[in-house]
């Protein structure tokens, strides 16, 4: 940090190492519900890799994309590290920091966090930004629930700030 300034690269390629420099997102993807479920083990990934400021082209970048997957991605994205739609310059990101100067992550699997808890180890639906915010998005077409798990854990509704009871 010569001039003492976070550098910025972001790359379409990477090799072994990448992560201490540079990092990366998803690539060419398709407008389809499968690729917008995939981004999400990508992503983790990358921030398992090193490559903590990943992302992935929202809506897809092949393929004409729907209103409701468009809507759906864009949900999703705005928990993604980096969201191509994004913009806030001059924001200074604590997770990123931390990711790159000891080498954490930005998002994270629930493993991470809950080790102990073996329901974690196969979930690759849901994932962590932090320690604290659950990302468990809507991945499928004509649909509004989502199941999710909750960890056990002290834990809070968004935006209500209801405190809610987790059994794991």
């Amino acid at each position: 940090m010569i001039l003492k300034k976070r550098p910025f690269v972001l790359s379409h390629s990477t090799f072994a190492g990448s992560g201490h420099y540079t990092t990366h997102w998803s690539g060419d993807n398709a407008a389809s519900f499968i690729d917008l479920y995939q981004s999400i083990p990508t992503i983790l990934n990358y921030n398992i890799f090193g490559m903590t400021f990943a992302g992935a082209e929202i809506c897809g970048f092949n393929d004409d994309t729907t209103e409701e997957l468009c809507t759906k991605w864009v949900q999703l994205g705005a928990f993604y590290p980096f969201m191509r739609n994004h913009n806030a310059v001059g924001a200074k990101y604590t997770l990123f920091f931390k990711a790159s100067t000891i080498s954490t992550t930005v998002i994270e699997p629930l493993f991470f966090e809950y080790p102990n808890d073996e329901n974690t180890y196969s979930i690759d639906r849901q994932f962590l930004v932090g320690p604290a915010i659950l990302v468990s998005p809507n991945l499928l077409p004509n649909s509004s629930t989502v199941h999710a798990y909750i960890p056990q854990d002290v834990c809070y509704d968004f935006p209500s700030g209801i405190q809610l009871t987790t059994v794991g």
